[in-house]
């Protein structure tokens, strides 16, 4: 799965099981991926918004520009997070 909210404000709502999924959102998007289950996530935020994910067992890559915030549940096998962005990476549980 390969989506991004790019411009303006947009959200979007994922379900289902995905091997790779890369995750992005800027300026305003927001994100509800709590349904998603994935092996390996990648995940750009730059927004203002929270993204919300499900990083269950998953290898994960964060990348941070902006202010908004990882928010997740589940237990990660790995947690990679790197960037300029002011956000963090929250447990949701």
């Amino acid at each position: 799965i390969l989506l991004s909210v790019s411009f303006g404000v947009g959200k979007y709502i994922l379900s289902g099981k995905s091997k790779y999924t890369d995750l992005s959102i800027q300026n305003k998007g927001r994100g509800d991926a709590l349904n998603l289950k994935s092996k390996y996530i990648f995940i750009y935020q730059n927004s203002n918004a929270d993204l919300l994910v499900n990083l269950d067992s998953a290898e994960v890559d964060v990348l941070f520009y902006g202010n908004g915030d990882v928010r997740f549940i589940g237990v990660p096998d790995s947690l990679y997070v790197h960037g300029v962005g002011e956000g963090e990476v929250i447990n949701y549980n």
